[in-house]
This record gives structure tokens, C-alpha cells and sequence, in this order.
């Protein structure tokens, strides 16, 4: 069975919320970034789908720069691939 990139999108905002989040490193006391939880929950060919979509999605290559950017929260993080997930939705895209 094949899980959507929307869906992968909400399990690693899930991740996030569930184990918390941090910046500047992959793993801080059990917190991740989002690559980190990515790479937690799905294989490296499993990810790219859905890390591809969010690069193109945020409009960076850059996705570990934008998680550690200054502002950014954990609740902003989360908010973001939440709504890139209903975006791919919308698209309907495996």
C-alpha cells in the first residue's frame, strides 16, 4: 500500500508534536528537526517524495535552513507541513 505524501507530511508534523522539535541539530533530547523525524519515520527513498514536495512547496532546497531559521517555532513548523499536506491534497499526489 502506498502512503500519500500528504500523509507522510502529517505523520512527521505528528512526530513533532509527539516528540517535540528543535533546531540547529538533528537530535536534542529526544526532540527532532524536521529532517531528523523524517529520517525516523520513513526510509531515505520513502522521504523524498514528501520532502521534495515541501522544498517546492516553501519555494528552498534548503529544508534543514528553514527549519532553523530564527523565528521559527515548533507550532509554525507543524502548521506548515499541515498545510502543505491539505495542499497536496488537493492535488491528489502519491
Amino acid at each position: 500500500m502506498n502512503v500519500s505524501v500528504a500523509d507522510k507530511l502529517d505523520k512527521i508534523a505528528d512526530f513533532l508534536e509527539d516528540k517535540g522539535w528543535t533546531q540547529g541539530r538533528t537530535c536534542l533530547l529526544g526532540r527532532m528537526c524536521l529532517l531528523g523525524a523524517a529520517a525516523a519515520l520513513f526510509t531515505w527513498e520513502e522521504q523524498n517524495a514528501p520532502l521534495e514536495y515541501l522544498r517546492r512547496y516553501l519555494h528552498t532546497y534548503n529544508l534543514a535552513g528553514w527549519n532553523d531559521e530564527p523565528y521559527h517555532t515548533q507550532e509554525k513548523v507543524v502548521a506548515t507541513l499541515r498545510s502543505a499536506a491539505e495542499k497536496a491534497r488537493t492535488i491528489d499526489i502519491f
